[in-house]
């Protein structure tokens, strides 16, 4: 009796099953049937296709990129997540400020150069990106010299 019962609701299991691949597989030949028969095209125009081997030109009309390249080209367009709030700050970076000294900002080409007093070192000559007593020169201007230390930012002026 038991083993009768475990029959039928295979049986209807198996049945369920069947029913559902059918109905797939009726979806599936009219998503077919509909893709080789519907043309497809933009705002109720007919596309047509292009013999192999042919391409469509490109349009000869275009904006003016220029003024809007010099007025981005100064820009940040993607800025990278702040991260400050990870950062634990133990002071070390503010007792190592304490030995720098800035003596001057100068431009040198296109870039802007520091001249910073090094406590028992001298004077280094420092660019964006280059280090100081483990200080990343993270931005020059005039006057100012913003430095970082393990995501600590501090400034250095006059």
């Amino acid at each position: 009796m038991r083993g009768k019962g475990l029959t039928n609701a295979n049986r209807r299991l198996a049945e369920r099953l069947l029913m559902g691949a059918a109905a797939l597989a009726l979806c599936s030949a009219l998503s077919v049937v509909l893709a080789v028969t519907m043309p497809i095209g933009r705002g109720g125009q007919v596309e047509t296709m292009q013999p192999a081997g042919s391409i469509d030109r490109l349009p000869t009309t275009r904006p003016a990129l220029q003024p809007l390249l010099a007025k981005l080209g100064g820009s940040t367009l993607i800025r990278p997540a702040q991260m400050q709030a990870a950062v634990k700050n133990d002071g070390s970076a503010e007792r190592l400020l304490k030995k720098l000294k800035l003596q001057g900002v100068v431009q040198m080409g296109e870039d802007l150069v520091a001249y910073i007093q090094v406590e028992k070192e001298g004077t280094k000559t420092l660019r964006k990106g280059q280090t100081v007593l483990d200080f990343v020169v993270e931005h020059i201007e005039g006057g100012k010299v913003t430095l970082s230390l393990q995501g600590v930012v501090v400034s250095l002026a006059h």
